[in-house]
């Protein structure tokens, strides 16, 4: 008997099992006058996606909340389209400048100074006329009067070199001679001890200086070597921005050329200067090279030595350069006594000659060479004339109608600039589009998003719909307008709705229907718009609909 019980009761179970789920699969058959059909909640979902590129970096909403228009979704870093913006508003405000100047004309200083400089222009061709008037006249009579006195000067001096040294230059010599044998006497005599004091505190220096290039440089020196480095190092940063933003307001026209080449002399010069800094950096702290080592030894034994020298007493050959220097005094002495030499005279004879000849070539007139370098300086000066009085006319006509309407259109192109940049930079700030809630948060606080690139998902809970399948013979009793009751399983409440879309080609049942007799069979779909006040109904949300057609 409980064997039987055993067998019996998993066959009565997987009966009740088997009943139960044809009970489910079966339909139930529609009352008249009404089309059932079911499916899910759906909700028009908007992704909201930023137009520029930035990191996040706040995400005040997460999903499932619930959100409104115009409620703050997002907030980027707005930090490099700030940059923009302020570069905009510099560019807009040089391009306004460059127009206001176009517009007010040339000013009267410059005027003045065109004036100036054409009334110099004027005056320079005058005195260039004069000169060539001058020059084609011949040499004026104080010309001639200049050069016969510079020629009667040349040959007195050619007299006084014939006629020999005066007597204070005898006395000159006389007095040089008796001051090489006063020093040929001392050095005979032997250095004094004073002498050898100031050698030997000379010695002792020159040890001083070796302790200290052997012990290197102190701390304080390689901190102040090393805080003038950090200077150098930020008055380059500051002339690279310089550099920077001249380059960048050249690029837009609104000044000149040689406004960067004067930023980048500077940016250049303050490279060099961080380089020599910090070479003198390394150097102290790499200490004293050999060779400085070195040299230093060597000071100090040239110091000895010359110590030492001079202890010893004056060598032979320091008298021997001095009786020498004596013999030389006397020589020269000598000379001076015995007058002129021939190749002296022959120097007064030839320079006197030479004032001769300038004497006849002033008084024989210009030469034609003279008078073509007189012609073409006349010629520069009235073409400097010319481009003087046309530099002139332009100032005073002011600028020309093209050049103020390029000034115009740049300024029209930098606020079109500046009204972009502070457009993208508001865009930093993401609002959301329409109320509903939020079904899909993508990134998170600190991520790069890319311009287009979803941030969260947005599902509109008052606009939702439930699409529906009906089956092919039955198509015909449906009107767009017609009412509908809508129920979920979460519930017994009844959603109203309506009809709002009935397609117009057939399909298979799509596989969500229950039972396999139905998904072979050809239906329409049908949209039903259901009302959702409270945002109770959600997108995915299995729901049954009743659709009133009549009898």
């Amino acid at each position: 008997m409980k064997h039987r019980l055993r067998i019996i009761i998993p066959v009565l179970i997987v009966l009740a099992i088997v009943i139960i789920l044809l009970a489910r699969m079966r339909q139930p058959a529609a009352p008249p006058g009404v089309i059932l059909g079911n499916g899910t909640i759906e909700a028009t979902e908007v992704d909201v996606s930023s137009k520029v590129a930035g990191r996040v970096l706040s995400l005040p909403v997460d999903e499932g909340d619930a959100v409104t228009r115009g409620q703050l979704i997002a907030v980027l870093d707005s930090g490099e389209l700030s940059g923009q913006v302020e570069s905009a508003l510099g560019n807009l405000r040089a391009a306004e400048a460059g127009q206001a100047e176009l517009r007010a004309g040339t000013r009267p200083e410059d005027i003045r100074r065109l004036k100036a400089q054409y009334t110099g222009a004027v005056e320079a061709r005058a005195q260039a006329q004069q000169r060539l008037s001058l020059i084609k006249a011949g040499a004026r009579g104080e010309l001639i009067r200049q050069l016969e006195a510079a020629y009667r000067l040349a040959l007195q001096q050619l007299d006084l070199v014939r006629a020999g040294a005066r007597p204070e230059q005898i006395a000159q010599a006389r007095a040089a001679y008796q001051q090489a044998q006063a020093r040929l006497a001392l050095v005979q005599e032997g250095p004094r001890k004073e002498q050898v004091a100031q050698l030997r505190a000379a010695w002792e220096q020159a040890r001083a200086q070796l302790s200290l290039v052997e012990a290197g440089a102190r701390p304080e020196t390689i901190a102040q070597l090393e805080a003038s480095l950090e200077q150098t190092r930020v008055s380059l940063a500051d002339a690279e921005r310089e550099l920077a933003r001249a380059q960048a307001l050249y690029d837009e026209g609104a000044i000149p050329r040689r406004q960067v080449d004067l930023a980048t002399t500077r940016r250049d010069a303050a490279r060099q200067q961080v380089a020599i800094a910090q070479e003198r950096l390394n150097e102290a702290k790499a200490g004293a090279r050999p060779q400085e080592i070195q040299a230093a030894r060597e000071v100090v034994e040239a110091a000895r030595q010359r110590l030492a020298e001079a202890e010893a007493g004056a060598r032979p050959q320091e008298i021997k350069q001095a009786e020498e220097a004596v013999e030389i005094a006397r020589q020269k002495l000598a000379e001076v006594e015995a007058g002129a030499r021939p190749q002296e005279i022959e120097a007064a004879r030839q320079a006197a000659e030479s004032a001769r000849q300038r004497l006849l070539e002033a008084q024989a007139g210009p030469r034609p060479q003279e008078i073509e370098q007189a012609v073409a300086q006349v010629k520069q000066a009235a073409a400097q004339v010319a481009a003087a009085q046309a530099a002139l006319d332009l100032a005073v006509a002011g600028p020309r109608r093209e050049t103020v309407d390029a000034a115009r259109a740049r300024v029209e192109q930098a606020r079109g600039a500046l009204a972009t940049a502070q457009s993208s930079q508001g865009q930093t700030k993401i609002f959301a589009p329409a109320g509903g809630r939020v079904t899909l948060r993508n990134v998170e606080p600190g991520e790069l998003v890319m311009p287009g690139m979803p941030i969260v998902r947005v599902a509109k809970l008052h606009d939702v719909w439930l699409r529906v399948y009906v089956p092919e013979p039955r198509i015909g009793l449906l009107r767009l307008g017609q009412q509908a009751k809508v129920t979920t399983d979460s519930s017994d409440r009844r959603y109203p709705g309506r009809v709002v879309e009935i397609a117009q080609e057939a399909e298979f049942t799509p596989k969500n229907v229950q039972t396999r007799n139905e998904r072979v069979k050809l239906v329409f779909g049908v949209k039903i718009a259901v009302e959702n006040p409270d945002g109770s109904l959600k997108p995915g949300m299995p729901a049954d609909a009743v659709i009133e057609v009549g009898n």
